[in-house]
C-alpha cells in the first residue's frame, strides 16, 4: 500500500448539499456533522447543517457567505476525515490549500477542533465586516496569459498558478464585467468561483495586524504529521498564526507543491473536500510517469458511499 496524502481544499469548494448522500447514508459521518454543528449553533448562534442541507436550495445556487461557507467547508473536511480514521484510513502527510489550513492543522494536532472553529469565525466576521466585495476566477489556459495580459495585470491578482493547466485571479467586484468581457473577447474558457471576497490578494493586507492579534492558543506549534501548506510548496516544520495567514493571503502553488511531493515517493492522494477540486486538478498536474493514486470522496455526483468503500479497500 502506498503512503497516504490527504488533501484539504478552503474556500471555492463549498456548495449546498455537499455531503448529503454520505450524511443519509453513513452513520459516523451523520453523527459528527450533528455534533460538531450542535457545538457552532451553541457558540455562534447558526444552524449550520440546516443551511447547509436546506431543501430548498440546491449544489447550483451560490454559497459564498464567508462566514458561513467556511464553517461549512470545516464541518465537513472534519467529519469526513474522522470517518476515514474511523475505518483505519490515516495520512502520512497533509497538503492544505487555503483554508483547508485549519483542518489541516486538526489532523496534525496542533489545533483541537474548538480552537480551529473559533479562529475561523473570527477571522471570517473580520473578512466580512472589513472587506469589499469581492470575486476570484479560474481561467483554464497556461499562466503566461496573465502575465502577457496588461489589462489582468492592472485590474486582478494573480490568487493561484497551475503551470500548463490554469490560473484564478483575485479582484474587486466593480472590475467583474470588464473582466469577464475581455475573457469572452481574447476566447478564454473561464468560470467564476463561488467566493464573495478577493482572497490570496493584496485587498485583504489591511485586515493582516488586527488579525495577527487573534489569541490562538496552539496544542503545539509542530505538527505531529507533515503538513505542507500550498502558498509555500514546502513542509511547514513549526507553525504559527502567520502560518495561517499566509495560507488565506499569498497566491496558491498547487503544481509546485505537487512536484515537490512526488519527488519525496509516490501516495495515495485522498481529497478530504466537499468537491473533490483538488482531486481533479491533480489528474492533470501529476506526471505522466507517475504511480500515485487519487481518490475523490465527495463531490455534487453523489456517489460518495461507493468512494469510500473504494478508498477503505485501498488505502488503510
Amino acid at each position: 500500500m502506498k503512503p497516504v496524502i490527504f488533501m484539504a481544499s478552503g474556500q471555492g469548494s463549498q456548495y449546498f448539499q455537499m455531503g448529503v448522500d454520505l450524511y443519509n447514508e453513513n452513520e459516523y459521518f451523520y453523527e459528527k456533522i450533528n455534533t460538531v454543528g450542535l457545538i457552532i449553533e451553541n457558540r455562534f448562534g447558526i444552524s449550520i447543517v440546516d443551511i447547509i442541507y436546506d431543501d430548498k436550495r440546491d449544489g447550483s445556487e451560490i454559497f459564498s457567505d464567508p462566514i458561513l461557507s467556511s464553517l461549512g467547508i470545516y464541518i465537513i473536511e472534519y467529519a469526513l476525515v474522522s470517518t476515514l480514521e474511523k475505518y483505519g484510513v490515516q495520512p502520512t502527510k497533509i497538503i492544505a490549500s487555503s483554508l483547508g489550513i485549519f483542518i489541516s492543522s486538526v489532523i496534525s494536532r496542533c489545533l483541537d477542533s474548538s480552537q480551529a472553529l473559533n479562529t475561523i469565525y473570527s477571522m471570517m466576521s473580520l473578512l466580512n465586516r472589513r472587506c469589499d466585495e469581492g470575486c476570484m476566477i479560474i481561467v483554464l489556459a497556461d499562466p503566461t496569459m496573465y502575465y502577457r495580459s496588461s489589462m489582468l495585470k492592472e485590474k486582478t491578482v494573480l490568487a493561484s498558478r497551475d503551470d500548463g493547466l490554469s490560473f484564478a485571479i483575485s479582484l474587486q467586484l466593480c472590475d467583474l464585467m470588464d473582466v469577464e468581457n475581455y475573457l469572452n473577447d481574447i476566447g478564454a474558457t473561464f468560470h467564476r468561483l463561488p467566493v464573495s471576497r478577493a482572497y490570496h490578494s493584496h485587498w485583504m493586507d489591511h485586515l493582516k495586524d488586527e488579525f495577527m492579534r487573534m489569541d490562538l492558543n496552539f496544542l503545539s506549534n509542530k505538527p505531529s504529521i507533515p503538513l505542507i501548506c500550498c502558498a509555500r510548496t514546502d513542509e511547514l516544520l513549526t507553525i504559527g498564526m502567520s502560518d495561517f495567514w499566509n495560507a488565506v493571503r499569498r497566491p496558491l502553488l498547487f503544481s509546485d507543491t505537487i512536484a515537490k511531493a512526488e519527488k519525496e515517493m509516490e501516495a495515495s492522494y485522498i481529497d478530504i473536500g466537499p468537491s473533490g477540486m483538488m482531486a481533479t486538478n491533480l489528474k492533470y498536474v501529476l506526471p505522466k510517469s507517475s504511480k500515485s493514486e487519487i481518490y475523490t470522496i465527495l463531490n455534487q455526483q453523489r456517489r460518495a458511499s461507493k468512494n469510500l468503500e473504494n478508498v477503505i479497500k485501498h488505502c488503510r
